[in-house]
């Protein structure tokens, strides 16, 4: 068992109670009851992580930020049913991911990333339509989701926090058939 987790066993029934052989009671008089506070059951110790699992979190939520900013158009941009399938998933599994994110990243008291630039990007590929907005999305998805796979193996090589490690390695799995179907699909694409 860790020593400072022992020492939080023993140390806070000493300071509430006063000592082992007086209990809880207070001394055994009336007048003076001692109680644990209610933040002495919520401790938690904190979750253990290093520079890369830090680096892949805030790496796939400006990731999934960015991706779904850009897909939220979709429907409206192409009749494509490839494409419009390919965002709906994406958006599905992006929106569960961005909430774990974010909740890891407030546990750790980390303030979400904010994007660079790729606002320009999304605006200019949101204007185009049809085979157009088809091929400047997809080459867009694949970059994305490249970059998305080489976070994924750094975490897998360097990071210590096992949920991160988890999505990781889901997003290795993920990402090498998503980046497939993307090429095969983008190769496909007629004007």
């Amino acid at each position: 068992m860790n020593p400072g987790r022992l020492l939080v066993i023993w140390i806070i029934p000493l300071l509430c109670c006063g000592s082992l052989t007086t209990g809880c009671s207070g001394g055994g008089t009336s007048s003076s009851p001692r109680t644990i506070p209610a933040s002495a059951y919520k401790m938690k110790s904190p979750p253990t992580y290093n520079e890369w699992d830090l680096k892949f979190i805030k790496g796939a939520y400006l990731s999934h930020t960015e991706v779904t900013r850009m897909l939220r158009r979709t429907s409206e941009r192409t009749d494509n049913v490839h494409v419009r399938t390919l965002a709906t998933g994406l958006l599905s599994v992006r929106a569960g991911e961005l909430q774990m994110l974010s909740s890891w990243l407030a546990d750790w008291d980390m303030p979400r990333p904010k994007s660079t630039g790729t606002d320009k990007a999304t605006q200019g590929i949101n204007k185009l339509s049809g085979t157009d907005y088809d091929k400047k999305l997809l080459a867009y998805l694949l970059e994305n989701q490249r970059e998305l796979l080489r976070l994924a193996t750094q975490e897998q090589e360097a990071g210590t926090y096992s949920p991160a490690r988890r999505l990781a390695e889901r997003t290795v799995q993920s990402s090498t058939g998503l980046i497939a179907n993307m090429s095969t699909m983008a190769d496909n694409l007629t004007d």
